[in-house]
This record gives C-alpha cells, structure tokens and sequence, in this order.
C-alpha cells in the first residue's frame, strides 16, 4: 500500500518516522478521518474547518490549505486499486525538545485503505454498548474541538466494551452528564424526540452527528441536551454515529434490552437519509 508522507508517495513499508517525533512521543497529534462515496472523497470542506480548528487551539502551526486532500487522497486510491475507502489524515508536532512547543518541521501523512463497513446483520438485528468506566477528558483539561491522536482513554473505553462482547463504550462528562463513544457520537429517541449530547458537555464536533441532525430536519424533533444516563433506560431507540459505522443501531445497553429489544424505525430512516446525502455529495462534487 502506498501513503503520503510529508508531500512525497511512499510504499508504507518505508514510511517512518522518527522516534524522537512529538507524536510518538508525547502523542501530540491531530487527526482527521473520512471516508469515499463513489470514489469522492465525502465532506472535505467540513473536515478541513475541523481541523483548522483543531489545529489553531492546539497552537500548532500548519496551514491546512497545503494539503491538496481530494488531489492527494483520489492519488492513493488509484495508486492502492481501491473502490472506497477510509482517508486518514496525520499531523505532529514535529521534532522538538520535550519542553520546546514550538517545533519543526511539522510531520504530516496520509493513508488510504479500504472502506469496511460493519455486516449488514448488526444494521438490521442491532448490536450492544454499555456505559464505560473511563469518563470524557474534561474541557478544561483538553478541548473537545481538537481531534487529538491521543486516545488512551478512548481505547480503555472500548477495551472496557469488547471484554464483554459489546461494540462500544459510551462514556460520561466528568460530571456525569452523557458524552459520546469511545469513536462514535451517541444518539437516542425518548417521547417521539430525537436526541443527543449537546456540544457543551464536551463531546468532538462529529460530522457524521451534524449530518445526521440535519437529515433529521422536518421528519422528527430533535434536542441537544444535557442528559444523565439514566435518560436511557427509557429510551425507545439507542444509536451511534461514526464515519464509518453510520447510523448504527443498539438493541442492548448495559446487558439490557432497548425498547422491544429490536431495531426501531428512526435509525434505519436516518442511516437510508444519510447515505442518500452521500449520494448527493458525490454527485455534486463534495471535494470543496
């Protein structure tokens, strides 16, 4: 497989980096990940904002505009003999002294793989998510906004699911308000009302939960709330959002089934309204 790395394709055998970089070090990197539709590459503009983003609060200094992503990202799926696929984008700090913020040249690298998407059976029967131990970083400690690679708590968070059988950890605000997944944003319906974490609890502003509040527009309510986890154990419908799982539906939480324990209506109508965006994305040419 071939990347991109610092401005020159490579075979990813000989892509390295040094190990006194910043992001292997410390982990002080950022990251964006997307995904192709019909061989475009799917809500870039948003993305690049994120990472604008993300980069200005993490007082890192690259201009995001130098990366060409849909030139760059539509190279490595010919390069690759790819159909659809998952582009990641990689940004460190660079080399520098432990104590030195300031650091040069910034190492930056992109990959393209294949798009693999979760078995249709778990869209049609639901899979489980359980209420995680580890909590959200606390917006005082590190802003939501940035998409840092730093992900130890998220990975505990999913480590804590998978130990029994369940896909996805979702976990709390410091304060105990419900946040998002270990990599998803969580969604649920109570009273006929769509609704989610708001940003402010301290959740990533995801793309695919904007999309998705979007798609949701004049068919059902929505709310952005601060909610105990107790809001759940009423819920008629669970799901999670992510790039690549979409709108995922879950039928067991913390061991216990959700609503009848099957498949509601709202997420299967919200993930057919999602990808029918993706349609219109890559047919009007969504690359910005």
């Amino acid at each position: 497989m071939q990347a991109y790395l610092n401005g020159a394709y490579i075979d990813e055998s000989q892509a390295t980096v040094s190990i006194f970089d910043r992001g292997f070090l410390y982990g002080d990197t950022l990251y964006e990940t997307m995904r192709t539709h019909r061989g475009r590459l799917l809500f870039w503009p948003e993305h690049r904002e994120r990472l604008r983003r993300s980069i200005e609060l993490a007082h890192f200094e690259f201009d995001p505009d130098r990366l060409d992503l849909p030139t760059v990202a539509a190279r490595l799926i010919a390069l690759n003999d790819l159909t659809e696929a998952v582009v990641r984008v990689t940004i460190s700090r660079g080399l520098a002294d432990r104590d030195q913020i300031r650091a040069y040249p910034h190492t930056w690298a992109v990959t393209a793989h294949p798009l693999v998407l979760r078995p249709e059976e778990d869209y049609r029967i639901g899979v489980a998510a359980l209420l995680a131990g580890i909590r959200r970083n606390a917006p005082a400690a590190l802003d939501p906004a940035i998409k840092a690679g730093n992900w130890l708590n998220n990975l505990l968070a999913r480590r804590e699911a998978r130990l029994v059988g369940a896909v996805e950890g979702v976990m709390l605000s410091i304060d105990g308000y419900l946040a998002e997944g270990a990599s998803s944003n969580l969604f649920w319906v109570s009273g006929g009302v769509l609704e989610t974490p708001a940003v402010e609890v301290g959740i990533l502003h995801g793309v695919t939960r904007a999309k998705v509040l979007a798609a949701a527009q004049g068919w059902i309510e929505t709310r952005e709330v601060r909610a105990r986890p107790d809001r759940l154990a009423a819920a008629s419908e669970i799901f999670l959002t992510s790039t690549t799982w979409e709108v995922l539906p879950v039928t067991t939480w913390n061991g216990a089934p959700v609503g009848g324990g099957t498949v509601g209506e709202v997420a299967p109508e919200l993930r057919r309204r999602l990808q029918r965006l993706y349609d219109l994305a890559a047919g009007e040419g969504a690359n910005g």
